[in-house]
C-alpha cells in the first residue's frame, strides 16, 4: 500500500468518524430552532467568543502538557499543538458520548507523542483531581468571604441533594459509591507507579 493511499484512507476515516460524531451530537437537535437562533443572534460577539475559546483551549493544552512532560517515559517536550488538538478531540467526542472524550484525547496524544497511553490517562486523572481541589478552594473562599449570604444557599443545596438521594434507587447509590472508590484507587496506583518509576531512574 502506497503512502498516498494510506494518507487518503486515513483522511477518509477521519472524515467519516467526524461525520458520525456530528450526527450523534445533532441527531436530536431542532435544526430549525437552531437556524432561527443563529439568524437572530448578535454576530458582533462571534469574534471575541472564538478568541476566548481558542485561548481557553491553548491554556488547557499548555497545562496538560506540563503534566505529560513530567512523565518518566516522556523524552521530548510535548508540543502545544498536539495537546490542544487532543483537547478539542476530547470536546468533540464528549458531545456524542459524555466522558469518553477523556479516553479519546489520551489515545490521540499517546499516538502522536512518545508518552504511553496509561501515563497520559493518569495525567488526565491528575488534572481532574487538581480541578476538584481548585474548585473546593474557590468554594471555601466564597464561603469564608460571604458566609452569611451563601449559608442559605448551602442549606437549600443540601436539602436538594438529600431529596435526590432519597429518590434514587439504592443500587444507583451503591454503583456511584463503588465507581468513586475505584477511580480514587486507580489514581493512587498510577501516582505511586509514576513515583516508583521516577525513583528507579
Amino acid at each position: 500500500m502506497t503512502d498516498r493511499l494510506k494518507g487518503f484512507l486515513s483522511l477518509a476515516a477521519s472524515l467519516a468518524l467526524g461525520g458520525a460524531l456530528l450526527w450523534l451530537a445533532f441527531r436530536n437537535a431542532d435544526l430549525e430552532a437552531v437556524g432561527t437562533a443563529l439568524a437572530d443572534g448578535e454576530w458582533v460577539w462571534i469574534v471575541p467568543f472564538i478568541l476566548v475559546g481558542l485561548a481557553s483551549v491553548a491554556v488547557r493544552g499548555w497545562r496538560w502538557g506540563l503534566l505529560v512532560d513530567a512523565l518518566p517515559e516522556t523524552s521530548d517536550p510535548t508540543p502545544l499543538r498536539e495537546t490542544s488538538a487532543s483537547v478539542v478531540i476530547g470536546y468533540l467526542v464528549n458531545y456524542a458520548a459524555p466522558r469518553l472524550g477523556e479516553l479519546a484525547r489520551s489515545a490521540h496524544l499517546a499516538r502522536r507523542t512518545s508518552a504511553p497511553f496509561s501515563g497520559v490517562l493518569g495525567t488526565v486523572v491528575a488534572e481532574r483531581a487538581l480541578d476538584v481541589i481548585g474548585l473546593g478552594v474557590a468554594l471555601l473562599s466564597v464561603a469564608l468571604l460571604y458566609g452569611d449570604r451563601v449559608g442559605g444557599l448551602f442549606q437549600e443545596a443540601a436539602g436538594g441533594l438529600a431529596g435526590l438521594a432519597t429518590s434514587m434507587p439504592a443500587w444507583a447509590l451503591w454503583v456511584a459509591g463503588v465507581v468513586t472508590v475505584l477511580l480514587l484507587a486507580v489514581a493512587v496506583v498510577i501516582l505511586r507507579r509514576g513515583r516508583s518509576t521516577a525513583a528507579s531512574l
